[in-house]
């Protein structure tokens, strides 16, 4: 169908009015139709890149679905561009959905029309709404099902949030194909009767990417301008780079300096009329094409990113011009190296017959053009070819040997700088035995000590009848694990070794790859980063590693020194030589932890090798063949070693180099050929391998400037949470939600199977607190600080933000003030905005020195405002005010909690608290210390109590304060004795000095928690407090191997 008025744009004058009519997306709009007719049409997102049809296929249902006369009534069409708030979801959008005219109360006729009276909301564009709009819409979708149907449409799925895409299916439009788009445009330009060339067609098609509606303006626009359409009209109409000014484009890039490229560029840019972006696209869609390595494109592709991203934040063009150089220099060369591959292949092909190319002629002149390059720039590597090409080359061809025999000799390999005997055979020079000797240092005394104490862990028997009790537990071939099963105070030690056995690689080169920290993380896929902080020798160095997350265990890192060590001395009888490498964890005060999240590991692991030559050959005449390398790998205590057993268990193969891996150097053992050959061929692989290096540091700067910070998420096993339906399922907030009591309640609450945003700041807080939800689609973490406004859709507030321990709210009472009032002003102001109902965690401390006990909620306390702890009383006392004062005056759902003293895991263990204080003084053996006499008294809960009483509080209809506390009551001097006596050990009881406003009696009355939540605390203290202590034990046992 095309409409007859002749003023419309092309685009709507010949936009496809019903499904038959549409030309591409073929099952999505059979699927759509069989919806339609079977009366089953759910909630539709449409998602793919512009012009492929979304809006149509979904207006040409609307159609199908609604008579003409009723369509106005049913139909809703927004553009999120325009109308992205969440006022429009919440007035437009609801006000259209709840309405009802007379063709919502009687069925209508026709038999093209929908069976019951739905309506549809189209709402264009959605990836332009905001969150909270998003959030909103979801309620909306879910509370008018029964009447409504929702299309949302968007470019990039991505910016729909998860909870909006599981609530609708999901149709992916794909770009259109040429043999789609095509007949349709030859329709148009028929009717419209133009004079389009094939090189014109070809020109629109190539611009559009597939967007119809592109191809259809870019069409409209042409003919306009001239009377016959080719490929100059049409570039010429829409301003883009024609692809022989690209050509001329990438060969000015090739110019001698980067200031000539740019004056040029931007001279034939002036005289071309082209933006600047679009020679970046051209420019990338030519890079895609040319033969690179993945890393080396990949500088190119950020080095135009860069530019891109500027141009798109409004930059000027004119500047970006000069930012070729954002590619930094190493990336530039190697961008002019790709290129003149790039034209020289070209350039070749266009010379030969494409069926009798002369691929050696090809391959000889990229490779004396590429050496040409290579002398200029020192930065680019070999390693765009492939080496095992090069390496057949040389053997066919003397004339590319000639040409990389000139660039070895340009960087000579000599382990020593002396010897002017170039000719002597690598294998050689790798089997020397002359020992490497660092500068002196004060640490090598440590290094003689630990390596004398390695080498007796490599050197001793582990056969069945060794006497230490090895034990082979893994065996892949050569390779043999052995272990001790071992364990001090309930941790893990578990000293292993590796046994190992390599043909074709010399002890030297294996040692080296160890030791390398750039090879390295070739064959470490545990290693996430690793940097030198000092280098004392070639043979000495400080390293710091990041290991990447294995589950369960924390992210771990490293800080350790390296050595290399020559103890042939120490060799078998068999072998010809023998080195070995030691890494020791160390303590430097100029490397901090990377993460307050991350766990140092302390560890003390060396490596032995020896190598033995198998068929008594001289050592001129030795091949790969003739050498083998015994490996010994040991580890005094095995990294993570704190963690639970099975954890260590499950990543003992992870931790030591795989048998595959460790071949890495035997790529070129097979077929060596004669001594001279033998002599290139090492050569060249120890220069390959060297740029290869240089490569990986320019990547590592590259990483450093952030272009490769992207957390790469291992997958994770997650506990097993409880299914809920849209309706049951809650989007609730925790403010404070990485700490002692929101942690814990984060836990319930997803186990629950509610979605939960964790909101902390970390000053009390610890991320390793709720790590195990971290990814999980239910659970968000947001760092923030509630002082400042927070803004999303959610249907109940826990607000637990505060720092809650004397000696954390004293350490700054104007925060502790700011994070209560206004922390609880923007959480107000929040619950009022979304009709949120608030659960402010107030606390016994509202109640001050009590003179009554216990204490209930009808008592107002007597408190001293301005004691040292006024800060938290009276903080704790405003939010109860301000909550109030919502309530009365702005209809907000409120609930408050009075909680009480609450012990269990997860508290700091130098919080400063009475609980955390008794176990860690009696843990370490030191004096338990009582302010005053110690007859004050606290009554102590478990956190799994507080827990369930906050739950059942929130889901109360009381708006009354409820103390939430365990009514038994100590005496601090008879709580720190059952501690003593819990524990056992030596610590003595002492008395200090009485504390400020310290309450001499705090104990709840929980009468109101018992009649209104139904309510009491379950788990006796002595139980809770075995839980709590050994937690202790752990947390104390980690803070003393990262102080080691």
């Amino acid at each position: 169908m095309v409409s007859d008025s002749g003023n419309l744009p092309w685009v709507e004058k010949y936009r496809p009015s019903s499904l038959s009519d549409l030309v591409s997306q073929e099952e999505i709009v059979n699927s759509i139709s069989k919806m339609i007719a079977e009366d089953r049409l759910p909630h539709l997102l449409f998602y793919g890149p512009p012009g492929t049809g979304k809006t149509t296929t979904i207006l040409a249902a609307a159609r199908k679905m609604f008579p003409l006369k009723g369509m106005k009534s049913r139909l809703l069409e927004l553009n999120a561009s325009d109308e992205r708030g969440i006022d429009v979801v919440r007035n437009k959008i609801v006000s259209f959905a709840s309405s009802q005219g007379l063709q919502d109360v009687f069925s209508a006729t026709n038999t093209t029309s929908a069976k019951r009276p739905i309506k549809l909301v189209i709402l264009d564009e959605a990836d332009a709404m905001t969150k909270d709009a998003q959030n909103a819409l979801r309620r909306i979708i879910e509370k008018y099902t029964d009447s409504t149907r929702f299309c949302i449409i968007c470019n990039y799925l991505s910016k729909i949030i998860p909870a909006l895409q599981s609530r609708c299916t999901r149709f992916r439009f794909a770009p259109l194909k040429q043999e789609q788009v095509m007949p349709r445009i030859d329709y148009i330009i028929k009717k419209e009767e133009l004079n389009v060339t094939d090189d014109g067609k070809d020109a629109l098609f190539k611009l559009s990417k597939g967007d119809m509606r592109r191809i259809i303006n870019v069409l409209q626009s042409t003919a306009l301008a001239t009377d016959v359409i080719n490929e100059k009209g049409v570039y010429s109409c829409v301003g883009y780079p024609r692809p022989n000014v690209v050509e001329k484009i990438l060969r000015i890039l090739l110019d001698s300096t980067i200031e000539v490229a740019n004056q040029k560029l931007s001279e034939m840019r002036l005289r071309h009329s082209v933006a600047l972006m679009d020679i970046l696209d051209e420019l990338t869609d030519k890079i895609s094409k040319m033969d690179g390595t993945p890393k080396l494109l990949q500088i190119l592709y950020d080095g135009l990113s860069a530019i891109e991203q500027r141009l798109s934040a409004g930059c000027s063009e004119r500047i970006q011009i000069k930012q070729w150089k954002s590619l930094n220099d190493d990336g530039y060369k190697l961008f002019k190296l790709l290129i003149n591959i790039h034209l020289q292949m070209k350039k070749l092909k266009e010379i030969g017959d494409d069926n009798n190319l002369n691929e050696e002629l090809i391959e000889n002149e990229l490779l004396i053009k590429s050496e040409e390059i290579l002398r200029k720039s020192e930065e680019i590597s070999i390693i765009i070819f492939k080496s095992k090409n090069i390496f057949e080359n040389i053997r066919q061809n003397q004339n590319k040997l000639l040409a990389l025999q000139k660039l070895s000799e340009e960087s000579s390999i000599s382990e020593n700088e002396n010897n002017d005997e170039k000719q002597i055979n690598t294998l050689n020079l790798l089997l020397s035995n002359e020992p490497i000797n660092g500068p002196n240092s004060v640490f090598f005394e440590e290094v003689r000590l630990v390596a004398n104490q390695q080498l007796q862990h490599a050197l001793a028997d582990v056969s069945k009848n060794n006497t230490e009790g090895w034990e082979l537990f893994v065996e892949d071939g050569n390779l043999k694990m052995y272990k001790l099963e071992n364990e001090i105070d309930g941790i893990v030690i578990d000293p292993l070794k590796a046994l190992h056995c390599i043909d074709g690689v010399t002890a030297r080169e294996f040692i080296d790859i160890f030791f390398d920290p750039f090879i390295k993380q070739e064959w470490d896929d545990t290693i996430q980063s690793c940097v030198i902080i000092e280098q004392l020798s070639p043979d000495s160095v400080f390293l710091h590693q990041v290991h990447r997350r294995i589950w369960p265990t924390a992210t771990r890192e490293s800080l350790f020194w390296s050595q290399r060590l020559n103890v042939s001395s120490k060799k078998s009888s068999d072998a010809f030589d023998a080195w070995m490498v030691c890494n020791k964890s160390t303590n430097r005060e100029d490397v901090e932890l990377s993460s307050s999240s991350a766990v140092r590991v302390k560890f003390t692991i060396a490596m032995l090798c020896q190598t033995i030559l198998k068929n008594n050959k001289p050592i001129e005449e030795l091949t790969r063949n003739d050498i083998q390398c015994k490996i010994v790998y040991v580890a005094e205590v095995h990294p993570g070693g704190w963690v639970p057993k099975i954890g260590v268990r499950q990543v003992y193969k992870k931790e030591y180099p795989n048998s595959k891996l460790f071949q890495v150097t035997n790529q070129f053992s097979s077929n060596i050929g004669n001594s001279s050959d033998r002599r290139q061929i090492e050569i060249l692989e120890k220069q390959i391998n060297e740029l290869k290096n240089r490569l990986e540091g320019m990547e590592r700067i590259i990483a450093r400037k952030g272009v490769d910070r992207i957390e790469k998420f291992i997958p994770k096993n997650y506990p097993k949470v409880k299914f809920r339906n849209e309706m049951n399922r809650k989007r609730i907030l925790i403010t404070g939600g990485a700490g002692f009591v929101g942690s814990h309640l984060v836990d319930r609450l997803m186990l629950d199977g509610h979605e939960v945003i964790a909101l902390d700041n970390f000053f009390t807080g610890r991320r390793r607190n709720i790590e195990r939800w971290i990814g999980h689609p239910n659970f968000e973490l947001v760092h923030h600080d509630v002082v400042n406004a927070f803004y999303s859709e959610v249907d109940q507030i826990y607000h637990l933000a505060s720092p809650a321990s004397p000696p954390h709210y004293m350490y700054n009472p104007v925060k502790t003030l700011k994070t209560n009032i206004l922390g609880t002003l923007n959480m107000l102001g929040m619950a009022r905005r979304v009709k949120a109902r608030i659960l402010f965690a107030s606390s016994s401390e509202i109640y001050g020195d009590p003179k009554v006990s216990p204490q209930s909620e009808l008592y107002f306390g007597y408190v001293n405002t301005i004691g040292p702890r006024s800060c938290y009383d009276e903080g704790k006392r405003v939010g109860e005010s301000l909550l109030m004062a919502f309530y009365k005056h702005e209809n907000v759902d409120i609930r408050i909690a009075r909680i009480f003293n609450t012990f269990g895991p997860r508290m700091h263990i130098h919080d400063g608290r009475v609980v955390s204080n008794f176990i860690t003084q009696s843990l370490q053996g030191m004096p338990i210390t009582v302010y005053g006499n110690g007859n004050q008294t606290r009554s102590f809960q478990y956190i799994s109590d507080l827990i369930t009483g906050l739950i059942s509080l929130m889901e109360s209809n009381t708006t009354l304060p409820v103390n939430i506390g365990n009514p038994e009551e100590y005496s601090i001097l008879e709580f720190a004795k059952i501690v003593k006596n819990l524990i056992g050990g030596s610590s003595k009881i002492i008395h200090t000095e009485k504390m400020t406003d310290d309450p001499q009696k705090r104990r709840p009355d929980i009468t109101r928690a018992k009649e209104f939540l139904g309510w009491e605390p379950k788990v006796q203290m002595i139980e809770g407090l075995h839980k709590t202590i050994e937690y202790f034990k752990g947390e104390l046992e980690q803070e003393k191997l990262l102080n080691n």
